[in-house]
């Protein structure tokens, strides 16, 4: 039996469990992946790029640009990486948006011209 999206967001992003926003999301994770070319990983697209929209919406990453690049405990210091990107960069922000580059990928969804990643679905 197939894992539902929340089954399986529960899993890769429990800090999210008890949002109150997380249907919300889901919707618009859903209006963002396309279920005939993901196929039978719709449900882990879908729950990935969920997850990838709330780490980009919660509170501590509020107007960052670019990704966490070290973080220390101690007198709070926190880098981040560069904020330049492409149209389709803004996947590499967060692990789960990395997680779905890697599964757009594995799916066999980009294809290279000149250079350039063109992204058929999902990207």
């Amino acid at each position: 039996m197939a894992s539902t999206i929340e089954q399986i967001l529960e899993a890769i992003a429990p800090q999210f469990n008890t949002s109150t926003t997380k249907d919300v999301f889901i919707k618009l994770a859903k209006n963002q992946t396309s279920a005939s070319c993901f196929g039978v990983n719709y449900n882990q697209a879908v729950a990935l790029r969920t997850a990838h929209m709330m780490t980009l919406s919660s509170p501590e990453r509020t107007g960052v640009a670019g990704s966490v690049s070290g973080k220390t405990e101690s007198n709070l210091r926190i880098s981040f990486g560069s904020s330049s990107q492409s149209a389709n960069d803004d996947l590499s922000q967060t692990s789960y948006g990395l997680q779905l580059q890697a599964l757009i990928t594995a799916t066999g969804l980009v294809i290279g011209v000149t250079g350039i990643n063109l992204f058929l679905c999902g990207g």
